[in-house]
């Protein structure tokens, strides 16, 4: 799963929703809404006479919903995808990245215990994880006006954020990318009225092709491609296993190995 495709959904998601919501709190003054800032998803939006920009229609009212602005939620689902990413990181190992576990000047994260939250590391291990330069500046830009003093990543309630399993399907859903071909049962309803029930991704957030697994081993990968040794990525992983790592690892396209192949063969 590419990191960039999914905060792009992300993205759309956050455009379509605002744009529906912003033409709703507009029609009572009989104008078409046309919400601004969002020329990166639609940039052939056009404009016409009898269309009226309305420049914090959709930040008045996410502000509003959330008491964020839409950048604000945006940058949050950007640089929080892009951290899963680039650091190869469990879903729990990110719900409890604090900041006095980012080094900025070596540009890593260190994995470790917390016993006040009832957080250890999987096989009771710290480890220390290099962070790309890109997944750095989107820390340091979000360190400038960290809504929490401690933790990278926080929910509504101010505590550690989660669930980001099926936030992440959610995403895929509203974005479009679901096969369409999943089925699955769920539980719906409350108390007595829950029921089990089945249903499909084609239109519930349910595809079993988005799980954050897939975050954790395109990273692997990505790392193995460019050369890193696979006992070293055993240890950024944080694997006791080394044939565990080598099932994250991905199978390189050949034409990118092209170079190499001529090499083994003196061309």
């Amino acid at each position: 799963m590419e990191g960039k495709q999914v905060w792009k959904g992300l993205y759309a998601e956050s455009f379509a929703q605002a744009k529906k919501e912003a033409s709703q709190l507009s029609e009572s003054a009989g104008i078409a809404a046309e919400p601004q800032g969002f020329a990166a998803i639609q940039p052939e939006m056009p404009r016409t006479a009898n269309r009226i920009p309305l420049a914090t229609a959709v930040d008045t009212y996410l502000e509003q919903k959330s008491g964020k602005s839409q950048k604000t939620i945006y940058q949050y689902k950007r640089t929080l995808n892009e951290f899963f990413l680039g650091s190869g990181c469990r879903d729990k190992e990110v719900t409890f990245a604090a900041w006095n576990d980012i080094d900025f000047d070596k540009k890593t994260y260190h994995v470790r215990r917390k016993e006040d939250v009832g957080f250890t590391p999987k096989s009771h291990e710290s480890r220390t994880i290099p962070l790309p330069d890109s997944l750095i500046a989107l820390l340091r830009a979000r360190r400038k006006k960290a809504p929490h003093e401690r933790w990278l990543f926080i929910n509504e309630e101010g505590r550690p954020d989660n669930h980001f399993l099926r936030k992440l399907k959610r995403i895929a859903k509203r974005a479009g990318l679901n096969c369409g071909q999943c089925r699955t049962v769920i539980t719906e309803g409350r108390y007595e009225k829950r029921k089990k029930v089945e249903v499909s991704c084609k239109d519930r957030p349910v595809c079993e092709h988005f799980y954050l697994h897939r975050f954790r081993k395109t990273c692997a990968t990505r790392w193995h491609e460019a050369g890193v040794p696979i006992r070293t990525i055993q240890n950024w992983l944080g694997h006791k296993s080394l044939e565990t790592t080598m099932i994250y690892l991905g199978v390189t396209d050949s034409e990118k190995l092209r170079s190499n192949i001529n090499a083994a063969f003196f061309d």
